[in-house]
Parts: C-alpha cells; sequence; structure tokens
C-alpha cells in the first residue's frame, strides 16, 4: 500500500515506497473518467523507444521468466522498469485474460503503454482501470472489488508459479 488516506504521494514516492519492498509486485488502481461501464483493462510499461513486438532488454531470457534478478548497481530511476517489462507484460496479460472473462466488455489483451505510475518501479508493475465513475450507484463499482480482487491473486499466483517451474532446480 503506497497510502491509506486521501493524501496523493507523488509517483517518485510511490515506486520508492515498492522498491524498499523485496520481491514485491506493483498495482496501481484507477477508477476511470471513461470507458464502457463495468469494464477493466490492465496496463503495462512500454517504453517509448521500445519497438511493439520486439521485446524488451530481456529478450534473450527464456520464456515464462518473469521475474529477473535485481541489478546489483544503481539504476536510473527512469529505467528502474526496464528489467522488468516482461514480466509487467506477462502479468498484464494474465490479469486482462481473467478480468475480460469476469466483466464482459473488457478488452480480452491488456495495453503497453508510458503509464508514468509505473516507470520507476523496480519489480513487476501494472496498472488497473476500472470504468466508470459516472455510474448512477457507487455500489455498482464497489461490487466490482471482490472479483477483481480475486482475479488479480490468481494472475499473481499464476506468474509466480510459471516463473518457478522455469528456473533451475536450487534457485528458487
Amino acid at each position: 500500500m503506497t497510502r491509506n488516506d486521501d493524501s496523493n504521494p507523488s509517483y517518485d514516492d510511490r515506486a520508492a515506497l515498492a522498491n524498499s519492498y523485496r520481491d514485491a509486485v506493483f498495482v496501481s488502481f484507477h477508477i476511470a473518467s471513461t470507458g464502457t461501464l463495468h469494464t477493466a483493462r490492465v496496463y503495462s510499461y512500454q517504453f517509448p523507444d521500445a519497438v511493439p513486438g520486439a521485446g524488451s532488454s530481456n529478450a534473450g531470457a527464456p520464456s515464462g521468466v518473469p521475474r529477473p534478478v535485481r541489478p546489483a548497481s544503481l539504476v536510473p530511476w527512469e529505467e528502474a522498469q526496464r528489467p522488468y517489462t516482461d514480466a509487467s507484460r506477462h502479468l498484464a496479460d494474465a490479469l486482462q485474460a481473467d478480468l475480460a472473462l469476469r466483466f464482459p466488455g473488457s478488452p480480452g489483451a491488456s495495453s503497453a503503454a508510458a503509464v508514468r505510475g509505473l516507470r520507476s518501479v523496480e519489480a513487476p508493475a501494472i496498472a488497473v482501470e476500472i470504468s466508470n465513475v459516472s455510474v448512477s450507484d457507487p455500489n455498482q463499482l464497489i461490487e466490482m472489488a471482490a472479483p477483481v480482487s480475486i482475479a488479480i491473486v490468481h494472475s499473481i499466483v499464476a506468474s509466480r508459479t510459471a516463473a518457478g517451474s522455469t528456473a533451475a532446480p536450487g534457485s528458487n
């Protein structure tokens, strides 16, 4: 949790807090002011210089290995997410597929975008956007909480299981 009240910490403050935890997964929630009611969309970070379909700096890593080893040296703040782009995309894809089943009208595939809140996080990081704040009854959004939470848990467990199943024996 990066906040427990209506305060508004900066993106850098949120990333610093997330980066202080070992083996973290960062999930940012947003309630959109646009979009189809009762739908959910998941985003992973895409660097502006990334070429779609070309892979990330982890391109040589075996597929299904979503969690790279943390770099030993200091990483530039604006590059912190780069080693985790594959892990983030894998988690976003798994979550979006689950949410599409739970919320008809939600896209079947996640999106990659330059979401500033994810860029400086040194761990798998995704943004979940729930639509739409313009519902007539706020309880409609609250009713989405349990299915969204369950989908997130399932996706994190699945991505960590996939990472563990492809790791070398004794490396966990």
